[in-house]
């Protein structure tokens, strides 16, 4: 055995430290990305679970093509306004909304808990049904007023 077998030798345990680095690399990488998605699929779960949202039914009005209604944010988080929709008689309206704000503070893109929304929307005839969906995908229906 000369030095051919001993350099050969060493090349390929140095292709081995190479290789075991590297696995180990995309190995932690991997891993710290499961964690982030398992981390965000909890925060998500833990929204819908402290959502809770109320039409108010009795605040509906249909009067000329337009609805009007109000909803109460009864949870415990927060939601966009613009990721609020609105679904009429099975129907998305959201391209039909005149109005959507939060009662008392107009300018707030924030739907907070306690906070009332007001909502405008152009239809053709009364709808049987409103529903009203929020950024989370937790929802509401109307189906009596």
């Amino acid at each position: 055995m000369g030095f051919s077998v001993s350099a050969s030798t060493i090349i390929i345990f140095i292709g081995l430290v190479m290789s075991a680095g590297m696995i180990y690399g995309a190995w932690d990488h991997s891993q710290d990305t499961l964690i982030e998605g398992e981390n965000l699929r909890t925060d998500m779960q833990v929204d819908k679970q402290q959502t809770d949202i109320e039409i108010q039914c009795q605040t509906i009005q249909y009067t000329d093509g337009v609805l009007e209604f109000e909803a109460v944010n009864e949870g415990n988080t927060g939601h966009d306004v613009d990721g609020v929709s609105i679904i009429l008689d099975g129907y998305i309206a959201d391209n039909q909304i005149n109005e959507l704000y939060v009662v008392g503070s107009m300018d707030s893109g924030v739907w907070l808990p306690g906070d009332t929304l007001y909502v405008n929307v152009s239809v053709g005839e009364e709808p049987d049904q409103v529903v009203l969906v929020v950024d989370n995908g937790i929802k509401d229906i109307c189906r009596e007023w």
